[in-house]
Formats: C-alpha cells, structure tokens, sequence
C-alpha cells in the first residue's frame, strides 16, 4: 500500500471516529426536548452539544461539593482540636484556682461552653452536608 493510501485511510478513519463515540439513549419527560431545544438554539449550539455541555457542569459542580466537603472537613478537625487544648487549659486553671491560685479567668468557662456549642452546631451541619451528598449520588 502506497504512503497516500495509508493516510486517506487514516484520515477516513477520523472522520468516521465521530460516530463512533460511546452513545446513550435518553427518555426525556414531556416538555423537556421543547426546553432543550430552546436552550441549544440560544447558546448556538445543537442539542447534543447543549446536552453534553449540561452533563459537564453538573459534573464538575459535584466534583466542587467534594472539594468544599473537604476543606470543610479538615478545618473541622483542626477546629475540633484546638477546642481540646482549650478544654484541657481550662482544666488546668481550674485545679490552680481550687489550689489558691490569684489569677483572673471569670467568664472562661461560659465562653468556653459557648464555643463547645457552636462546635457541635458545626459538626451537626457538617453531618447534614455529608448526608445531603451522599443522597445526591
């Protein structure tokens, strides 16, 4: 086979290539071929194009929910153990003012018990999200 024959072969490989790509059949609710149309025709795009672009953006918005998640996670876990340095300071001042000791720390405690309570409120929230993401899969 010459050298020309090989790349028209390649070159008509390509082009067949595009109707070659992994396909899917959807059935669509009443209405929503209307709507897809609209929107395709708006962006200037065909409905396929419109479709795949849909499909991307939710896909890259759960990978930005996964991201959040974990950002969120590790705050959470530094903030949780800053919270135990705190309690465990607290402690401390309690044994040195049971042994005497002059030092001002009034309202400690109930600023301490307040951030606790948020730190719950936090980690109920975060509990909430992990759910509401694990629904959405």
């Amino acid at each position: 086979m010459s050298v020309g024959s090989k790349m028209a072969s390649k070159k008509k490989r390509v082009a067949e290539s595009i109707h070659d790509r992994d396909r899917i059949i959807v059935r669509l609710p009443d209405g929503m071929r209307d709507k897809v149309a609209d929107m395709a025709q708006a962006n200037g795009r065909s409905m396929t194009a419109e479709v795949v672009a849909a499909l991307e953006q939710h896909l890259q918005s759960k990978d930005r929910v996964s991201q959040l998640w974990e950002t969120h996670q590790r705050h959470f876990d530094e903030l949780e153990s800053r919270i135990a340095l705190i309690w465990e300071a607290v402690e401390n001042l309690e044994v040195q003012a049971a042994a005497g000791w002059k030092g001002e720390f009034r309202g400690g405690l109930r600023r301490l018990e307040k951030l606790r309570r948020e730190s719950d409120e936090v980690r109920e929230a975060a509990e909430l999200m992990k759910a509401d993401q694990t629904r959405e899969r």
